[in-house]
């Protein structure tokens, strides 16, 4: 059963009366499939900023989807901008005025794949198109002689999209994101994708490789806790390692970015009983919240036990958002 369903909190005021005359335009001239696209904005009474609001039960990042069903899903999209286009270049009013808006958005962040239908959060909140929109436009001609759409375009082919992307939302649940976390999910992509160190802000924690036979602590012990935690710049933060039958101890970390992936550092930690020796890891983006990092001991090899092979991996799991 359709509920109201936050797809994303953004930073940015929206006009929430604005957006409603153009949303109920879109649905008196082109009908209710066609006006499903544009989420509504609403001001998020709990901080400031803007609620993006739909009906559904389940919305999934477009960036979340396999690049086949994202591509399907920009088509999906597309095409209804399209009969938007065409209907705004057709006759004067409200969508001939102001249907640039309809179709600017960011182009990380904004669409979303909701119970299998296409919807737009943010849309004009920029003056930037995304390449997706013109790729899907067919640029047919507006038809000036007659009524463009004496009913509600046929939507055979994009419904039977949907039915496809119903079957596909089903499938994938599981990488359902917490409610609201949409935005911030797109959001780190795109900057990860620009190299942004702030992606690397919050708390992350090892996820694997955690016992004696698997890790690089170069002692007999399991990690306990293998925790950094980035500062707000995502460049500066610290270490927090706690081993099997030692006292937690804590380090300066570090982070930047080097090409396409990130380099973390952290310095020397004093445990109880031994140095936990630096360490540089280098990673790359696993999934919405993972990172896949390979860890080398900054140490000479003399200073490292016979037959100690550098490169461990690990996975960092974010555990706390900036």
């Amino acid at each position: 059963m359709s509920a109201p369903l936050i797809l994303c909190r953004d930073a940015r005021p929206a006009d929430a009366l604005f957006a409603r005359q153009i949303h109920d335009a879109v649905l008196l001239r082109l009908g209710a499939a066609h006006a499903a696209l544009f989420s509504l904005p609403q001001s998020d009474v709990s901080a400031t900023g803007t609620e993006w609001m739909t009906t559904g039960t389940q919305a999934i990042a477009a960036e979340e989807l396999p690049t086949t069903t994202r591509e399907a899903l920009y088509a999906h999209a597309g095409s209804i901008l399209a009969d938007l286009r065409r209907v705004a270049q057709s006759e004067p009013g409200i969508l001939r005025t102001y249907a640039d808006r309809l179709r600017s958005f960011p182009d990380h962040g904004s669409l979303f794949v909701v119970d299998g239908r296409p919807v737009l959060a943010r849309w004009g909140q920029t003056p930037y198109t995304p390449t997706w929109v013109s790729r899907f436009d067919d640029f047919r001609p507006p038809q000036a002689a007659r009524v463009l759409f004496p009913a509600s375009p046929n939507l055979l082919i994009t419904a039977l999209v949907a039915i496809l992307f119903g079957l596909i939302a089903a499938a994938i649940l599981i990488w359902t994101l917490p409610q609201n976390g949409q935005c911030l999910l797109a959001d780190n992509i795109a900057r990860w994708k620009h190299h942004d160190p702030t992606v690397m802000a919050g708390c992350w924690e090892r996820a694997n490789n955690m016992s004696a036979a698997s890790n690089d602590v170069l002692t007999p012990s399991d990690y306990k806790l293998w925790e950094v935690c980035m500062k707000p710049d995502g460049q500066n933060g610290s270490l927090r390692l706690e081993l099997a039958n030692q006292a937690p101890c804590t380090a300066k970390a570090t982070s930047h970015f080097d090409g396409d992936k990130t380099v973390l550092e952290t310095e020397a930690c004093q445990l109880p009983s031994l140095i936990y020796l630096p360490r540089t890891l280098t990673c790359h983006q696993h999934d919405s919240g993972h990172i896949a990092c390979i860890i080398h001991v900054d140490a000479p090899l003399s200073e490292l036990p016979a037959g100690y092979h550098q490169a461990h991996e690990g996975l960092l799991e974010r555990i706390k958002p900036e």
